[in-house]
């Protein structure tokens, strides 16, 4: 999806939400996980205040077992593949400069 689109999409998913339009969002997308993350930190407020749930799906390492985080805050996931990913391409930015 085109980044600059993302946004768009997200405020039509989250009024569809308000009206009552339950909605679930698979992604493997910086932009569209933040794009939500934002509207739950910051806007989601009042009366159209609307139940945002993150969900992380990971295997552990170890014993080799599927595991689900869940949580209202993006920040309270663990275990994040998208922001590992993205802070290791920021680090290997860093490693170049």
């Amino acid at each position: 999806m085109n980044p600059k689109l993302i946004g768009h999409v997200a405020d039509a998913l989250i009024k569809l939400s308000q009206m009552g339009v339950q909605v679930f969002i698979s992604t493997h997308s910086y932009f569209v996980q933040q794009s939500f993350n934002l509207f739950a930190e910051y806007q989601n407020k009042g009366n159209d205040k609307i139940d945002i749930q993150f969900m992380s799906l990971y295997r552990d390492q170890e014993s080799g077992q599927l595991h689900c985080e869940i949580a209202k805050e993006l920040s309270e996931i663990t275990q994040n593949a998208i922001m590992e990913e993205f802070d290791a391409i920021c680090d290997r930015e860093q490693e170049l400069i």
